[in-house]
């Protein structure tokens, strides 16, 4: 089913139309510096004010040989640090967690923020963390998607740490909450 109408009746704002997604080709590189010029860019000419980078091992990461992964990141975080306090917008950066935290059998070894693209720096710069992992543990057709917020910097204003599992469902293309999957995997991601 069309989302826009989805959402209009459901007396929810139309979102559909207001989400842009800019790609480079395969042939272009996909530079940390090509996406903040994007960024104040959108904000400039746009006002746009949200932004997702996904994800962020797609991108075409330049440092110099002697410097460590953790320290590269670490620089990239601060970099964006300054570019969401100088434009005053919400930068979400997507990354994928290590093939090691998928066992064998498909069951999900927990993780968290600071497991990213194998930097804690991902943990340590970040306002918020959240964790997402598709899963077909609890349902072989369409699967769950176990959510995170694996850090929240003031919890009582941006959310308090937490694990859900949702499923998918396919003719509304929404996720609904799924009560006995969560307990589930509350009981793998202890706090």
């Amino acid at each position: 089913r069309n989302i826009g109408n989805f959402a209009r009746a459901n007396n929810a704002p139309d979102m559909v139309d207001k989400v842009h997604f800019v790609r480079r080709r395969a042939s272009e590189e996909r530079l940390i510096a090509w996406y903040v010029d994007l960024v104040r860019y959108h904000k400039k000419r746009y006002g746009t004010r949200f932004f997702f980078l996904d994800p962020w091992n797609e991108m075409d990461h330049k440092r110099d040989a002697k410097q460590l992964e953790t320290d590269y990141v670490m620089d990239i975080m601060r970099m964006m640090r300054d570019l969401v306090d100088q434009e005053q917008i919400i930068l979400i950066i997507a990354t994928h967690i290590p093939g090691k935290f998928m066992r064998g059998d498909g069951s999900i070894e927990p993780f968290r923020i600071g497991h990213a693209f194998g930097s804690s720096n991902f943990g340590n710069k970040a306002d918020r963390g959240i964790c997402l992992v598709r899963t077909k543990n609890f349902e072989k057709q369409n699967g769950h998607a176990v959510i995170r917020l694996d850090k929240s910097k003031v919890e009582r204003k941006i959310g308090r740490k937490g694990t859900v599992a949702a499923r998918l469902n396919v003719d509304d293309f929404v996720l609904e909450y799924d009560g006995p999957a969560t307990f589930e995997v509350q009981g793998i991601w202890r706090d």
